[in-house]
């Protein structure tokens, strides 16, 4: 298993993890897992500060030993070690630093594995900058967990989650076994789980079994390609941990054959969890929300239209849907839950609420939702507005035309 970050050659003075393959009367010849398994010298006289009698009575064959770099000749190939150069505490502190490297690097290879990404690729563009910031990546992943991680307005733009015929995952963002994660102010356009075929999950974004915020975000434009079974083509959700869901705009994001705008479901007991609060999910073709299989989602203050179905609960035995105060304006919409509002919302070109909109002052006031998409603050006016944006007064939007609604 190559290693996460090394050059060819390991540096004079460098502490390597080293395994005998061979004993020798004169030393014992190593292989440096570290560096592709090339082969090194461990003199006898390098292998004990007192006298050796017996070598074997030091090393012997399959033994791992932590080894100091005296001496590198690249050319002839030739490593020279030492053993006795080495005192307890460095052979502790490397073999503990060595077994978080292949922790990371475990988790680095399911990542890429997910993303059908070569190995290499996801070294050079998350191994690389986590090692710069934090000297090396399991730190980095423990700072992550214990203080979660912020991916803070970006453009996330022409990504493809796969380009063969396979399961495809997160076209544009992926959120994978993270803990404490807010996704802000970022916009994520035009990315593709798969334009070649296969399964598809997210188109924009995935959020896999996470504890995750995705708040005042653009998805709009994102493509399930041509696929058999898409799920989610803004946002996919299967996590046992709520995520929620505040002042986004899901918009335009396309499929061939259904999926939702927000899927969120799991195939198994316990249900994946969602809670959306003042999202705009509008021209998503299918269906604006999926809730499928085992599922647990609370809806407020969302406006859901120009779908061919509004709201969707495929298994109601097994999953369960509380929605208050949501607008909905579709082809169809089946299920409402309490106080919805019916009628067309009156939506700008830009899906900013017209004037004489009926979601304007009809929500629900939400405490810790202090502001929305723009940072316009909450309220505006008598009460909340529905969807990811407040009315503004003196501010001008071209009105948005709904054919066949």
């Amino acid at each position: 298993m190559p290693p996460l970050k090394r050059s060819e050659w390991p540096e004079r003075g460098e502490l390597v993890l080293a395994a005998v393959q061979k004993v020798t009367d004169y030393g014992a010849y190593v292989t440096l897992e570290e560096y592709g398994n090339k082969e090194g010298l461990l003199h006898r006289n390098e292998i004990s500060t007192s006298w050796v009698r017996n070598i074997r009575d030091h090393v012997r064959e399959g033994q791992k030993l932590v080894l100091k770099v005296l001496r590198v000749d690249s050319e002839k190939k030739h490593i020279d070690l030492s053993r006795k150069r080495v005192n307890k505490r460095e052979r502790i502190d490397k073999v503990y630093m060595f077994k978080r490297e292949r922790k990371a690097e475990t988790f680095l290879r399911v990542t890429a594995e997910k993303l059908q990404k070569p190995i290499e690729e996801i070294f050079e563009k998350a191994a690389s900058p986590m090692e710069e910031a934090y000297g090396d990546v399991y730190t980095a992943l423990e700072e992550s967990s214990r203080h979660g991680a912020e991916v803070l307005t970006n453009t996330i733009r022409g990504n493809k989650a796969a380009t063969s015929n396979y399961s495809s995952y997160g076209g544009g963002l992926l959120l994978y076994n993270s803990s404490a994660v807010t996704v802000a102010g970022n916009r994520i356009e035009d990315n593709w789980t798969n334009p070649s075929g296969g399964t598809g999950f997210g188109a924009g974004v995935l959020v896999w079994y996470s504890d995750a915020h995705l708040a005042r975000n653009t998805i709009i434009s994102n493509s399930m390609g041509i696929t058999a079974i898409p799920f989610g083509k803004g946002v996919y959700i299967e996590s046992t941990t709520p995520v929620t869901l505040s002042n986004n705009l899901i918009a335009r994001n396309a499929a061939d054959v259904y999926g939702g705008a927000v899927y969120v479901g799991r195939y198994i007991s316990p249900a994946s969890q969602a809670l959306l609060v003042n999202n705009t999910i509008a021209d998503n073709g299918g269906s604006g929300v999926v809730a499928q299989w085992y599922a647990v989602v609370t809806m407020t203050n969302n406006l859901i239209v120009t779908h061919t179905v509004g709201l969707t609960n495929t298994h109601p035995a097994s999953s369960t849907i509380s929605a208050d105060t949501n607008l909905f304006w579709n082809t169809s919409d089946p299920i409402t839950g309490t106080n919805a509002i019916l009628q067309d919302p009156l939506l700008t070109a830009d899906y900013h609420l017209g004037s004489g909109s009926p979601a304007i002052d009809a929500g629900l006031t939400i405490p810790w939702l202090t502001v929305d998409l723009e940072g316009n603050p909450r309220p505006q006016g008598s009460g909340y507005d529905i969807g990811a944006f407040e009315e503004v007064e003196g501010k001008v939007y071209l009105p948005l035309i709904l054919k066949g609604y």
